[in-house]
């Protein structure tokens, strides 16, 4: 009788204490960009249960050393471009930098309609993968995502798949993303990167960010524009602005859209 009491007594504090970790991780993604010319970086995402921070790359492109091309990286500021997704909350928030200013922009986290019916598989970095459709700001996106690892994240802003996303690339071939690195790990120690920045750091809703962004990179190209030579040319680098930039058309623009017809 002693011997059972013992066995339930350290099957409960096991389980007790296996409520108490969360699982936590790392991917690292590979992004291949063909919107205004082929370009390409690779970012890390970090997760928990509940949160997680993408942390996005710096980009190089791969134009011909031949061509009468000069290229802006409009995305120049050195702070890195950080999406911090907390799905208990319900909320997203961006770190970026304009114009040397580090802004937190908000917005309720997007709900992305996925259409995971299919019963195509695939293995990803030894991960059993499903397929899933859906489409975000414009974009019609293939995902793989590994029900094994059941996390509501993804790479940059997309997620809300019943698992964590390895791979997922849109319809145009405009975006593709890779997971090349995959480490899990169980702990009861939320990791830094997860937690939102507080200090020297200026808050603003997405709306009117999309509109300072907007500016900002309309006067710093017409003023690079005026200042070069006529045999020369200027592209216009991860700009997010309609019908250009991973999200091509944002929530409130399909409204008024709506709106007019």
């Amino acid at each position: 009788m002693k011997n059972i009491i013992t066995y339930v007594f350290l099957l409960i504090s096991s389980l007790v204490l296996a409520q108490n970790k969360a699982m936590q991780g790392t991917v690292v993604y590979s992004l291949k960009l063909n919107i205004d010319y082929p370009a390409q970086n690779t970012g890390t995402l970090y997760f928990s249960d509940t949160r997680s921070c993408y942390v996005a790359g710096e980009y190089t492109s791969s134009h011909s050393s031949g061509t009468k091309v000069i290229d802006y990286d409009l995305d120049k500021d050195d702070d890195q471009t950080k999406y911090y997704v907390n799905t208990k909350d319900k909320t997203l928030h961006t770190q970026e930098s304009v114009d040397s200013e580090t802004y937190l922009i908000f917005e309720t986290l997007p709900k992305i309609s996925w259409d995971i019916s299919f019963k195509d598989q695939d293995t990803i970095l030894g991960q059993l993968c499903n397929k899933a459709v859906g489409e975000f700001r414009g974009r019609r996106y293939i995902a793989w995502f590994a029900m094994d690892i059941p996390v509501r994240y993804g790479p940059w802003k997309l997620q809300g798949l019943p698992g964590l996303i390895l791979k997922i690339k849109d319809t145009a071939s405009k975006v593709d993303f890779l997971a090349i690195s995959l480490n899990l790990e169980n702990t009861g120690k939320l990791t830094n990167d997860l937690q939102l920045p507080t200090t020297n750091i200026k808050p603003i809703q997405l709306k009117p960010f999309i509109d300072l962004k907007r500016a900002s990179e309309e006067e710093f190209v017409n003023r690079i524009i005026a200042s070069m030579p006529r045999d020369r040319k200027v592209t216009r680098k991860h700009i997010e602005k309609k019908g250009d930039g991973m999200e091509r058309i944002f929530e409130w623009e399909e409204e008024n859209e709506t709106e007019s017809n």
